[in-house]
């Protein structure tokens, strides 16, 4: 893809550092750029999942609280659905599903899905706020559905890309990789703050708790994840096996 070609430097560029690095050091640092044009995609997902403790839970106030065995369920316990299920669900995938699709496991075909999983989420989220914005009284226990669509997109995407950032860099570039990867999610919530306070109401927090404004949002995501899946379709790996699936 000649927009992946345009971000790495010229061969004259890495001809010149040649008496003073390796070889190796030398390959390693060629496929720094477009990793690092990959991670410019990743913000978005985040942006999308740390609001689970932030807008969802300001969702889930305005709902009604469950009752569990004795136990109420309300907006701030909902939080723990996320680690349940992802429990569930990542042996569940890294077990049974992956090695069943092959190629389709590649790690970055896996963001792809994560990231749309993540934008679908958002739909549900939003379904929900219509609802309440119409007068329904909802149990706190619908939010379940959006947070197992989340957490099967975070299962898709975060640990995938751990996994990718890991796989792809040279030892010599592995922390730094790794790095790098960890601002993405900085990133994501810096994205947020900007957002909430170029749209937020100063006096309640009905413009970031809306169904338009989690419409938003997904329309980003979708878009976002068009664009990585389409960059990461081009995307040449230099673990052999990870293409692969494997």
């Amino acid at each position: 893809m000649s927009l992946l070609r345009k971000m790495e430097l010229p061969d004259a560029f890495w001809r010149s550092a040649g008496h003073r690095h390796s070889e190796s050091e030398i390959n390693g640092a060629r496929f720094f750029s477009p990793i690092l044009f990959i991670f410019a995609f990743v913000p978005v997902f985040w942006t999308l999942f740390d609001q689970t403790s932030s807008t969802w839970v300001l969702q889930g106030q305005q709902m009604v609280p469950a009752k569990i065995l004795g136990l109420t369920i309300g907006a701030e316990q909902m939080q723990s659905a996320n680690p349940l299920v992802m429990m569930l669900l990542v042996p569940l995938f890294t077990l049974l599903i992956y090695p069943r699709i092959g190629r389709l496991a590649s790690p970055l075909r896996r963001m792809s899905c994560g990231m749309f999983l993540a934008a679908a989420s958002y739909l549900a989220v939003a379904a929900l706020q219509r609802r309440l914005e119409a007068g329904a009284q909802l149990s706190v226990l619908w939010q379940a559905v959006p947070y197992l669509i989340l957490t099967a997109g975070e299962v898709l995407f975060s640990p995938t890309g751990l996994e990718f950032a890991f796989r792809e860099a040279t030892p010599e570039l592995k922390s730094t990789i790794m790095s790098f990867w960890l601002l993405t999610v900085t990133m994501g919530d810096f994205f947020v703050v900007i957002v909430t306070k170029l749209f937020a109401n100063d006096a309640n927090h009905a413009a970031s708790v809306s169904a338009g404004r989690f419409l938003e949002y997904a329309g980003l995501t979708f878009v976002v994840a068009i664009l990585f899946s389409i960059v990461a379709a081009f995307y040449k790996y230099r673990d052999a096996a990870a293409a692969q699936g494997r």
